[in-house]
């Protein structure tokens, strides 16, 4: 993953990562933090506990902050750890909803509906992905 990033992410770039940093060896932390690119934006995840995030932001600067949301070619993209909506059937509800989910937390498991986009790493091969292109993709696959 690391090499995987190094190749992809520019040191001008900002990567939105949403959560479940620091998992497996204590050893490697320290290089995730000279990774490129400005990570501004953090979703906690169930992952993240209190002293992990603040050896992250005491050593790294990142930031962590709650949930968020933008708005995007006429879309509302949300941004979790975990999946949002996952009990509801939008689609009967209103067939032109246009919101978009983005998130990650449920690893190789597909996403729960049209309405959601897992970026966790075992379906973005454990490479960072463009935001840009993944919300185009989505907006061209599923416009009404």
């Amino acid at each position: 993953m690391i090499k995987e990033w190094q190749d992809t992410v520019q040191p001008d770039q900002t990567v939105l990562h949403l959560g479940d940093v620091l998992m497996g060896k204590p050893d490697l932390w320290p290089l995730i933090g000279k990774l490129p690119g400005r990570v501004d934006v953090l979703s906690s995840g169930n992952h993240d506990e209190p002293h992990k995030r603040k050896w992250i932001e005491e050593n790294w600067g990142w930031t962590f902050r709650k949930d968020f949301q933008m708005r995007y070619r006429g879309w509302e993209v949300y941004f979790s750890h975990y999946p949002l909506w996952e009990n509801t059937d939008r689609t009967r509800l209103d067939p032109n909803w246009k919101n978009i989910n983005i998130h990650g937390h449920i690893h190789e498991k597909p996403a729960p509906s049209r309405f959601h986009i897992n970026v966790s790493v075992e379906w973005i091969e454990y490479r960072p992905a463009p935001l840009q292109t993944l919300l185009d993709n989505y907006i061209e696959t599923y416009s009404v």
